[in-house]
């Protein structure tokens, strides 16, 4: 991460700062007095419990500065009209600044694995950044960009969204290079109507692409294979039943702890084994392939990247010291799709 003057993000957001205090910096956000760390930015979010109540013990762990809609104080402080939308401008300007590449990953389900997945392969060749696990927002994404050390080289950023217009705004901030969705669902149909309604709003991913980025698409999915021949930008497709996919996988052997699959990309063809059981995750592995062949990793370093992905809360295996009970542990849902 970068240090950012007060007077820096002031002019980015929007926002006015006390001439006093404008040449300290900040390192990083939190919207959490009671996780935030020494010199970074504290963020006054207003909901059901006001963030603004919280800034003396902000102030007290070490925050360098407030982002707030009022001060009320003599500590040193961005003042704006919102400080969620200011979050998001902030982070708009630091991504630019950065010139990461960015990979955004969305869809109904899988996002996080698929994300980390991506992440395990790029990092065999990349320094890689990414939201930390269901971080995909408007607050977690921003602060994790704020987050990312100031020589990442790709950020893999996972974007969830439940109404019309939420991935519009996540898009503008991420700018991605290559925007990937897993699949098309029902999550949320109560707020966006049908899986089509669903499909449009993932499609909103596409509002902040920028000019030569790339598409990764659930070729299983026929509402998202129909769009192969639509817009300026053509599709690179994954799947496990569409023969016509670009990246295809078949599973060889499922095992304890372990799914090994033949993967066929263009005119290579190799086995790569998932530290996790079940056929759901290959989805995600096939997506996280398509993804990283934009970057030219090569296949030993995918099945390295593959074999190391690791997501907290997925078919996590726990054993009782007697060796009697065996728990699993998976979970995936979590309000934003």
């Amino acid at each position: 991460m970068s240090r950012i003057t007060l007077a820096q993000a002031a002019q980015w957001c929007g926002g006015t700062v006390d001439p006093k205090y404008a040449q300290i910096s900040f390192l990083g956000a939190s919207n959490d007095s009671r996780s935030v760390k020494p010199g970074q930015l504290f963020v006054a979010l207003e909901g059901v419990r006001d963030g603004h109540d919280f800034i003396p013990a902000a102030l007290a762990a070490g925050a360098a500065a407030v982002l707030c809609s009022h001060s009320g104080g003599d500590f040193p402080a961005i003042v704006v009209k919102d400080t969620r939308k200011a979050l998001g401008d902030i982070a708009r300007e630091e991504r630019k600044r950065l010139n990461v590449k960015v990979v955004g990953v969305t869809g109904s389900v899988g996002k996080s694995t698929t994300k980390e997945m991506i992440v395990g392969i790029l990092s065999q060749k990349y320094r890689t950044g990414k939201t930390p696990v269901n971080h995909n927002n408007d607050i977690g994404m921003p602060m994790a960009i704020l987050a990312l050390p100031e020589d990442t080289e790709v950020a893999v950023l996972e974007m969830g969204m439940n109404h019309f217009g939420e991935m519009a705004y996540l898009t503008s901030i991420a700018a991605p290079d290559i925007a990937v969705i897993t699949n098309i669902g029902t999550m949320h149909i109560e707020h966006l109507g049908s899986r089509e309604g669903i499909l449009h709003a993932k499609l909103e991913i596409l509002q902040g692409l920028r000019p030569g980025g790339h598409l990764i698409y659930n070729g299983d999915e026929p509402l998202l294979w129909n769009l192969r021949g639509s817009g300026s930008t053509a599709p690179h497709y994954f799947g496990l039943e569409n023969p016509a996919c670009d990246v295809k996988g078949s599973v060889r052997q499922e095992a304890e702890g372990c799914t090994e699959l033949a993967v066929t990309a263009g005119e290579e063809s190799f086995q790569v084994c998932l530290p996790v059981e079940g056929r759901h995750f290959v989805s995600d592995a096939l997506a996280a392939v398509a993804a990283c062949q934009v970057y030219g990793v090569p296949e030993d370093a995918v099945a390295g990247g593959l074999l190391r992905a690791f997501v907290p809360g997925r078919m996590e295996h726990y054993q009782s010291a007697d060796g009697q009970i065996s728990v699993i542990v998976d979970y995936s849902h979590n309000g934003m799709s």
